[in-house]
């Protein structure tokens, strides 16, 4: 999901050397320059997104990961911050000497020894804690994008097939039950790919797979002309 800019802030984290950024949990070794980032605009090329997101990729290191399956009961999970002991480290911190072993290929912080961060912390988060902001995917990364994208094509399908190509409106199905209108859904959608498919081939001369496949001849009848049914208006009443 994305998020409101009243969302977009910095906020203290549930115990000393951590901090949220747009809704993720980060240690504190964060820089500055990584907190306050512009996100990607409706109007900027694919290349301008990308470099932009880079930027919110660069967070990573410093983020606080799953460190076990959700607590259904309590409520609440366990994370891990970017340098405890006994997993893969993501950043070298001062105060995880273990780390500081690490090559130099990975990010070092500027945690002071013996001061409170949150690099080598494992961290219990209650699923009421920041809950409107929190997600899967930290905010405008790539794979948030990816995610995040899904969005405009599922809603793009289904509003096609709802008005433009297949009318799929109250009394399109007359079954009752979640069970037979899923099934019956997924045999229309079967057939509108066919006719897509048929479509598509006709389009430009080609030879459609199925019926070279089963070695039927080929449909070369004219594409007949998809309309919109419009809706009947309402009588005034005498």
């Amino acid at each position: 999901m994305d998020l409101h800019k009243t969302q977009r802030v910095v906020r203290p984290g549930p115990e000393a050397g951590t901090v949220w950024v747009d809704g993720s949990l980060y240690s504190s070794a964060l820089p500055e320059t990584h907190r306050a980032l512009e996100a990607p605009t409706a109007g900027m090329t694919a290349a301008e997104k990308a470099r932009r997101r880079e930027a919110f990729d660069a967070r990573e290191p410093y983020r606080f990961v799953p460190h076990a399956k959700r607590d259904a009961t309590r409520g609440t999970q366990r994370f891990r911050g970017p340098a405890v002991d006994g997993h893969p480290f993501k950043v070298r911190c001062p105060n995880t000497p273990a780390s500081m072993r690490m090559p130099h290929t990975l990010p070092t912080t500027t945690c002071v020894p013996g001061d409170p961060c949150g690099c080598g912390k494992t961290l219990t988060i209650h699923d009421s804690e920041l809950e409107r902001d929190r997600q899967h995917h930290p905010w405008q990364s790539t794979r948030w994008a990816l995610s995040f994208n899904r969005r405009t094509l599922v809603e793009g399908l289904i509003g096609a097939n709802r008005y433009q190509r297949l009318s799929v409106n109250r009394g399109f199905f007359r079954q009752a039950g979640l069970v037979a209108t899923a099934m019956l859904m997924a045999v229309t959608l079967i057939g509108h790919n066919l006719v897509s498919l048929h479509a598509w081939h006709t389009r430009r001369g080609r030879p459609e797979p199925w019926q070279v496949h089963l070695g039927e001849p080929i449909d070369d009848r004219p594409l007949d002309k998809a309309t919109r049914t419009r809706g009947r208006g309402r009588r005034r009443s005498d």
